[in-house]
């Protein structure tokens, strides 16, 4: 496939997320709306503090502070020039950790969000938090961004990667990823959310396979589809038509190895060397031999 991607225009528009209506911008006026809002100014911290003070009444699919813990130890530990996350809904995971590696020393941080509703209201937070210099949006489907991300030259290859976005697209991008030879052993750390609960037994079955299997795989030829095989109904109808399909051919890099161990909380890091997997129950570390 070479250095970039030419893509197939999706067939299908978006489909949101069943929830209470308006939630979000809810959480934007909550905010905005607080009588001490100079102190919040410039305070990652305190702004967190109030998504998780509104998120007390509403619920929202944010990463907190416990898994967030596991993610930030990583940041101090790599110090990535650049830091991609898969999945930004309102901004809790691009103030948390672009704050993280911004204080680490990183130079930039990008947030990749299918909804433009939800961006806007990311940015917004992110315009308190004074982090918009530091993090960038970018709106549309995370295929089409990675793609366009790293045709630019803005990033020159995978460092740390936090995938938590549409579950059937958990393994896509990471093939795209390796495809495109922006994941590269010994540098690049990819953690993945939620592999155990709602679950992702494709990409986890992938990223533990052996090269025998993935090249068996391989001489099938690029495939354009999304695997949702034993993925639970409501991740497949979520963000995505069920039937929407990868903007490219993928087949990945069938000569990477993961060495994998299930350790808590559950959320996925991959990195080469490692993986894992980091939520309330588990994490896979997985290593490239």
């Amino acid at each position: 496939m070479g250095d970039s991607a030419t893509p197939e225009a999706p067939s299908h528009p978006p489909v949101e997320r069943s929830r209470e209506d308006g939630r979000e911008r809810k959480l934007l006026h909550f905010i905005y709306d607080q009588p001490n809002r100079d102190e919040i100014q410039g305070n990652p911290a305190k702004v967190l503090d109030l998504i998780e003070e509104f998120g007390k009444t509403y619920h929202f699919m944010n990463i907190g502070r416990a898994k967030g813990k596991f993610i930030i130890d990583i940041i101090e530990e790599k110090k990535p020039e650049v830091m991609i996350e898969l999945g930004g809904y309102v901004g809790y995971s691009a103030i948390l950790f672009g704050d993280a590696v911004r204080r680490a020393g990183g130079r930039h941080y990008y947030s990749l969000e299918l909804n433009p509703e939800f961006a806007a209201i990311a940015n917004m937070l992110l315009e308190l938090a004074v982090l918009r210099d530091f993090v960038t949006i970018l709106v549309g489907r995370s295929d089409l961004s990675l793609d366009k991300l790293f045709s630019s030259g803005h990033v020159k290859h995978v460092e740390v990667m936090l995938i938590d976005h549409y579950k059937p697209a958990y393994t896509a991008d990471l093939k795209l990823c390796e495809q495109l030879g922006k994941i590269v052993p010994g540098v690049s750390v990819v953690v993945a959310d939620n592999v155990l609960y709602p679950g992702n037994p494709p990409y986890l079955e992938y990223v533990r396979s052996t090269v025998e299997q993935k090249r068996e795989a391989a001489k099938k030829g690029p495939v354009q589809a999304y695997d949702t095989t034993n993925l639970p109904q409501r991740s497949v109808g979520s963000f995505m038509p069920a039937d929407a399909t990868p903007s490219f051919e993928l087949t990945g890099n069938p000569n990477l190895v993961y060495d994998s161990k299930l350790v808590k909380p559950e959320t996925t890091r991959v990195s080469l060397p490692g993986i894992s997997e980091e939520r309330g129950g588990h994490f896979t570390d997985m290593r490239v031999l």
